[in-house]
């Protein structure tokens, strides 16, 4: 994955140095392909975010169900035995929601970069009817 954000990072950085029609179609490209790599892993992360929840609330009532004592003493007591499922949770949470900004940032470049291809056609349309 880091090596994909990488090289997202890399051709953002080379279609920020190029006024090539065609090597910023090819950039655009590749940045696309990224992206779809980028929201199949987000979407994996969505899930063992979803799994993870499920299952640190399972286990909490679980616990609290069958635990002893008043109902008070079992959630405090349930809480502090799934402390491990939560932080399972919390880390699906962090990489979905950092897997989810790359996502949104790439998709905003490519908008960014498209708009770029298509002022520099038309610049180059102007200036050939200009000659």
């Amino acid at each position: 994955m880091k090596d994909v954000i990488q090289k997202i990072k890399l051709a953002i950085a080379e279609a920020n140095k190029t006024q090539s029609i065609a090597q910023l179609i090819d950039l655009n490209l590749k940045l696309a392909g990224y992206l779809a790599y980028l929201v199949e892993v987000q979407t994996a992360a969505h899930k063992g975010y979803n799994d993870a929840y499920a299952l640190r609330k399972q286990e909490y009532a679980n616990r609290v169900i069958n635990g002893d004592g008043s109902m008070g003493d079992r959630q405090m007591r349930a809480e502090l035995d799934i402390k491990e499922f939560r932080e399972t949770e919390n880390r699906f949470d962090e990489r979905y929601t950092e897997l989810k900004n790359y996502s949104f940032a790439t998709s905003g470049f490519i908008d960014v970069l498209t708009q770029k291809i298509a002022y520099l056609r038309k610049e180059q349309e102007i200036t050939r009817q200009n000659t």
